[in-house]
């Protein structure tokens, strides 16, 4: 079986795969002021880790949503074991299962730029609530790549378009957004991840595929192949 970079993340059941770990999340979402009254979609949501947090410390409705059916699984696993009322769906974030204007906030996660950006950018948009806010973080190219490392980058994540910060900052306005409320961009090669035991966030599959070692391997070649030419981009855009 060939497996891809998101059967790798399922499979072991990795949280926290974007940059800054689920440390930066928090960190990220204290900033956003979510108050009970207000519905949070989690696009993009993995094993569930960031959703249950929200759920959790913010008391809000939360809504979630992944296109990887071990995900779903997992995460559902989750939900059902906090006994959390999260509404929760498999769907691609490209096209959205829900209704205009439903939510305040929306967050993704290293989850955008693996799809088509400016449909999925769209799809944010059209759900959210006028005045409503994106959170975003996202990988982005800061410095000029070859076409040799693109190649080995596509190959690898799946991804179409490796966007600067100036084509990402174009595109959420293309979008309908507004106006940037705040916005970062950050060296990956600098980038130091201190985590406790809790948030090490990890569920894995009983029974793990040996092939996906080679999957991670080709992970850290790439990573530190490109290292000194990508940042993530950190952005509050307001709908």
């Amino acid at each position: 079986m060939h497996y891809t970079y998101m059967d790798l993340l399922a499979e072991y059941g990795i949280g926290s795969a974007h940059p800054g770990g689920f440390l930066l999340t928090k960190s990220l979402l204290k900033q956003l002021k979510i108050k009970p009254v207000h519905h949070v979609l989690d696009a993009g949501c993995g094993t569930g880790q960031t959703s249950s947090y929200l759920y959790s410390a913010f008391k809000c409705h939360v809504s979630a949503v992944d296109n990887h059916p071990l995900m779903i699984e997992k995460a559902l696993n989750r939900f059902h074991m906090e006994d959390q009322e999260i509404t929760l769906k498999e769907a691609s974030i490209e096209q959205l299962p829900f209704l205009n204007e439903s939510f305040d906030f929306v967050l993704s996660e290293s989850v955008t730029a693996f799809t088509d950006i400016a449909t999925s950018l769209s799809e944010f948009n059209r759900v959210l609530r006028s005045g409503g806010r994106l959170l975003l973080n996202e990988m982005v190219q800061n410095h000029p790549t070859t076409e040799s490392e693109r190649s080995s980058f596509s190959e690898l994540y799946q991804i179409k378009d490796l966007l600067n910060p100036d084509q990402w900052r174009e595109k959420l306005m293309t979008c309908g957004f507004s106006h940037i409320e705040q916005w970062r961009v950050e060296p990956i090669s600098t980038l130091i991840q201190q985590k406790t035991d809790n948030e090490n966030d990890f569920f894995p599959s009983d029974a793990l595929d040996s092939s996906l070692q080679e999957v991670w391997q080709q992970h850290q070649r790439v990573t530190q192949l490109l290292a000194s030419k990508l940042s993530y981009l950190l952005v509050v855009a307001v709908k």
